[in-house]
């Protein structure tokens, strides 16, 4: 669970870097909570937002990124998008009592 956490929100900081269009002074927030049955993880911006799709980039067109949503998908066990602050993604991991010993 460690590295699939890391893995996302690299990817999550990395899309708002990207596509946020924040200015200087703008930040990007990143707030972790852990459960005995739960880690989430939620990285906030002020950018647009978007529209949570996760199937990946069209191949026809020869595009090379694109992927990280779909990456998202496949390594989280829940994810979604709140607009209602900002842009909020949010990530959800569940626990198993042998996953909270090595965190």
């Amino acid at each position: 669970m460690v590295e699939r956490s890391r893995l996302v929100v690299t990817e999550v900081v990395t899309n708002s870097v990207r596509h946020a269009r924040l200015t200087p002074p703008q930040l990007i927030e990143l707030q972790v909570s852990m459960s005995p049955e739960l880690l989430r993880i939620e990285v906030t911006d002020n950018g647009p937002g978007f529209a949570a799709l996760a199937a990946g980039p069209d191949r026809g067109n020869g595009a090379s990124d694109g992927w990280g949503l779909w990456l998202v998908d496949q390594l989280t066990d829940r994810w979604g998008v709140d607009g209602r602050r900002g842009t909020c993604v949010w990530l959800e991991f569940d626990c198993a009592p042998e996953q909270l010993s090595a965190a």
